[in-house]
């Protein structure tokens, strides 16, 4: 398991605590349970399915914006790990996922900001949107 997969679990169990009032001891026995499963080697997945649908796992109330959001607003932090991976999503580029295509066809034509307002219903002020497109050009910056 990576640093990076391991940090957005506990950002997204740290928002969930604070907003749904978990158990901290109960929660953090379960993510200690689905780090566990993790590090299976006998349970793989293939980056295209989990890749698959970008544009669903962009959408405000799914699994990438909303935690992310969430952990902004009770916790008054960056979630940097959840922004390094949304920006990762939209670089996905896959031509065998009708999503993924779409979603090159939108930020070709519209940019990346507006394409990610449009998907994940930020605005364009949102702190969350912000540290994306931080991290997209990290990611860009990388690919040289």
């Amino acid at each position: 398991m990576t640093r990076v997969s391991y940090s957005i679990i506990h950002v997204s169990g740290e928002a969930l605590i604070q907003t749904y009032h978990f158990d901290r001891k109960e929660h953090q026995l379960y993510i200690d349970k689905i780090i566990k499963r993790f590090m299976n080697p006998h349970i793989s997945d293939e980056v295209t399915r989990v890749g698959r649908g970008p544009i669903r796992k962009l959408g405000s109330r799914d699994r990438l914006i909303r935690p992310a959001s969430l952990y902004i607003e009770t916790t008054d932090k960056q979630p940097t790990y959840l922004a390094k991976t949304i920006a990762a999503v939209l670089e996905y580029k896959h031509e065998e996922d009708e999503e993924a295509v779409k979603l090159q066809e939108m930020i070709a034509e519209h940019g990346y900001e507006k394409t990610l307002q449009t998907v994940s219903g930020l605005d364009a002020g949102h702190l969350l949107t912000a540290v994306i497109l931080n991290e997209l050009e990290e990611i860009k910056g990388l690919k040289g």
